[in-house]
């Protein structure tokens, strides 16, 4: 599978890279949130050369993970699942936090100096837009859209779109197979042993 036809992988190591923090809640606009945080996991990964790898992805969950709200993004990843599952919430937004976590830990491994342009920015009341292109060293540009909103006094990630295609539309989709071909505990297995085999 290409790097451009796999819009999980590419949405996870966007997450990873692009997302915001608390440490720059009071940021003017949702933009600068996000170019704040990259700033701030280039400094982990370039100026931390003396710590270990758990020491490295501690600092990095500490950087990255306050900004994504994790209970929406697990809601809209259920879709119509989410309301039937009602008693199950709370375990799921657990376990699909740990999967993103890991998942996005690992994919920051891949990240090789990309060059990122910030192309656009809309704000509303509540719900912003920020608009990116990452340029590789070789290879063709990837659009990619974060999609914000504002909760808990500050703004949060809830979806990312590359190249037009949603990262939580994705997982749904995955999502929904499984637990229509077998089960919510089928779902949940599965997304446990793949954060497993990451932290290995």
């Amino acid at each position: 599978m290409t790097h451009r036809s796999s819009p999980l992988k590419l949405g996870l190591l966007a997450l990873a890279l692009w997302c915001g923090s608390g440490w720059i809640a009071f940021a003017s606009t949702p933009a600068e949130h996000i170019q704040g945080t990259m700033n701030r996991v280039l400094d982990i990964l370039q100026n931390h050369k003396d710590k270990t790898e758990a020491e490295k992805k501690a600092m990095l969950r500490q950087a990255v993970y306050p900004l994504f709200d994790f209970t929406e993004m697990a809601r809209k990843s259920l879709g119509n699942h989410w309301e039937i599952l009602a008693e199950r919430q709370k375990e799921f937004v657990a376990v699909f936090a740990g999967f993103m976590e890991s998942s996005y830990l690992v994919k920051l491994q891949s990240y090789k100096d990309e060059k990122v342009l910030y192309t656009r920015e809309q704000i509303g009341k509540s719900l912003a837009e920020v608009d990116t292109k990452v340029v590789p060293r070789q290879g063709d540009e990837v659009s990619i859209n974060y999609r914000l909103h504002f909760v808990e006094d500050q703004w949060k990630v809830y979806d990312v779109f590359i190249d037009n295609t949603s990262l939580v539309t994705n997982l749904r989709a995955q999502f929904s197979r499984i637990i229509t071909s077998a089960s919510l505990d089928k779902l949940l297995e599965d997304l446990r042993e793949k954060t497993a085999k990451n932290q290995l």
